[in-house]
Protein backbone atom coordinates (compact mmCIF):
# COMPACT_ATOMS: atom_id res chain seq x y z
CA UNK A 1 0.00 0.00 0.00
CA UNK A 2 0.78 3.46 -0.59
CA UNK A 3 2.61 5.30 2.45
CA UNK A 4 0.31 8.34 2.27
CA UNK A 5 -2.65 5.82 1.92
CA UNK A 6 -1.43 3.87 5.48
CA UNK A 7 -0.96 7.48 7.21
CA UNK A 8 -4.24 8.50 6.55
CA UNK A 9 -5.86 5.68 7.66
CA UNK A 10 -4.12 6.02 10.81
CA UNK A 11 -4.80 9.47 11.29
CA UNK A 12 -8.38 9.08 10.46
CA UNK A 13 -9.27 6.27 13.09
CA UNK A 14 -7.07 8.14 15.65
CA UNK A 15 -8.95 10.92 14.87
CA UNK A 16 -12.37 9.48 15.12
CA UNK A 17 -11.19 7.95 18.75
CA UNK A 18 -10.46 11.63 20.00
CA UNK A 19 -13.20 13.64 18.28
CA UNK A 20 -15.66 10.85 19.85
CA UNK A 21 -14.11 11.62 22.94
CA UNK A 22 -14.23 14.90 22.96
CA UNK A 23 -17.85 15.17 21.61
CA UNK A 24 -19.01 13.26 24.39
CA UNK A 25 -17.23 15.17 27.08
CA UNK A 26 -18.73 18.22 25.33
CA UNK A 27 -22.34 16.95 25.49
CA UNK A 28 -22.28 15.46 28.89
CA UNK A 29 -20.69 19.21 30.15
CA UNK A 30 -23.57 20.57 28.17
CA UNK A 31 -26.06 18.58 30.00
CA UNK A 32 -24.99 19.12 33.16
CA UNK A 33 -24.89 22.55 32.79
CA UNK A 34 -28.38 22.98 30.80
CA UNK A 35 -30.03 20.31 33.70
CA UNK A 36 -28.07 22.03 36.73
CA UNK A 37 -26.68 19.17 37.84
CA UNK A 38 -23.52 19.21 39.71
CA UNK A 39 -22.07 15.23 39.37
CA UNK A 40 -22.19 12.69 36.65
CA UNK A 41 -24.34 10.65 39.02
CA UNK A 42 -27.59 12.77 38.34
CA UNK A 43 -27.67 12.24 34.78
CA UNK A 44 -27.83 8.56 35.06
CA UNK A 45 -31.56 9.10 34.92
CA UNK A 46 -32.02 11.26 32.26
CA UNK A 47 -33.54 10.43 28.58
CA UNK A 48 -31.97 13.83 27.22
CA UNK A 49 -28.60 13.11 27.42
CA UNK A 50 -28.99 9.63 25.59
CA UNK A 51 -30.94 11.50 22.94
CA UNK A 52 -27.65 13.96 22.80
CA UNK A 53 -25.15 11.27 22.86
CA UNK A 54 -27.13 9.51 20.02
CA UNK A 55 -28.01 12.80 17.87
CA UNK A 56 -24.87 14.67 18.57
CA UNK A 57 -21.86 12.46 18.81
CA UNK A 58 -21.87 9.77 15.85
CA UNK A 59 -22.65 12.28 13.03
CA UNK A 60 -19.96 14.79 14.05
CA UNK A 61 -17.41 11.98 14.83
CA UNK A 62 -18.22 11.13 11.33
CA UNK A 63 -18.00 14.50 9.95
CA UNK A 64 -14.82 15.87 12.06
CA UNK A 65 -13.25 12.92 11.20
CA UNK A 66 -13.80 13.05 7.31
CA UNK A 67 -12.46 16.51 7.46
CA UNK A 68 -9.12 15.26 9.33
CA UNK A 69 -8.74 12.35 6.64
CA UNK A 70 -8.87 15.03 3.79
CA UNK A 71 -6.49 17.66 5.43
CA UNK A 72 -4.12 14.65 6.22
CA UNK A 73 -4.33 13.05 2.05
CA UNK A 74 -3.86 16.57 0.86
CA UNK A 75 -0.82 17.19 2.71
CA UNK A 76 0.66 14.29 2.52
CA UNK A 77 -0.22 14.70 -1.41
CA UNK A 78 1.61 17.50 -1.64
CA UNK A 79 4.56 16.28 0.38
CA UNK A 80 4.83 13.63 -2.51
CA UNK A 81 4.98 15.99 -5.64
Amino acid sequence: MNRSVIFTIIGTMVSAIVFWNALAEAVVLYEMWATGASTRAELADDMGLGILLLVVVPPGTIILSSIMALRIWRHLKKRQL
